[in-house]
Order: structure tokens, then C-alpha cells, then sequence
């Protein structure tokens, strides 16, 4: 994946696509220009039943005030499903 550009708290930002090194899951982490991280997007729950090109995003947290800006990027599809990560949920998306 190219690194795609999405804008998010007013600034122009980069989404950089990586995966975990356990269970190998995709990692997305949305950087800033000046290249410091802003938000790591993804979580990695290795039990997650996943197909092909999905992967467990972290609505919480530092995380909840941006996703639905993020999700209107129109770079991301919300499959509708979603798994438990301790006390919360997870939910599962793939890159259009």
C-alpha cells in the first residue's frame, strides 16, 4: 500500500501501513508532516477472526474523538463486525 494522506485535527496527515510481528496482523499509524506519530490506528488482537485484508481498529481512548473523521475519509470501509478487546470493542475495518 502507498502511503495515503488524510487530514484529521486540522492538519494534512500520513497514514503509514505496517504489520505486527506477532500474528502479522496490518499496524496503521497516522503520522503528521513533521513526522511525529499522531495516532496508532489499529490494535492487535491475535484471536480476531479476520479475513484477508481486515484488520482491529481501537475506537477508544486517545482514539474515540477522531474516528469518525477518519472513517469519512473514505479510505476505510467498517465491516459492521466487532470483537471484544478486554472491556470494550474493536472494530473491524479494511482499506478500500
Amino acid at each position: 500500500m502507498a502511503n495515503r494522506r488524510l487530514a484529521l485535527a486540522g492538519e494534512a496527515m500520513t497514514l503509514h501501513q505496517s504489520h505486527y510481528t506477532h500474528g502479522g496482523g496490518i499496524a496503521l499509524t497516522v503520522v503528521a508532516d513533521d513526522g511525529v506519530p499522531f495516532l496508532t490506528l489499529t490494535t492487535n488482537i491475535e484471536q480476531a477472526p479476520l479475513r484477508d485484508g481486515e484488520f482491529c481498529v481501537k475506537v477508544w481512548s486517545e482514539n474515540e474523538p477522531y474516528i469518525a473523521d477518519i472513517l469519512a475519509s473514505g479510505l476505510f470501509v467498517d465491516t459492521g463486525r466487532r470483537v471484544v478487546a478486554g472491556f470494550t470493542e474493536a472494530h473491524v475495518w479494511r482499506l478500500k
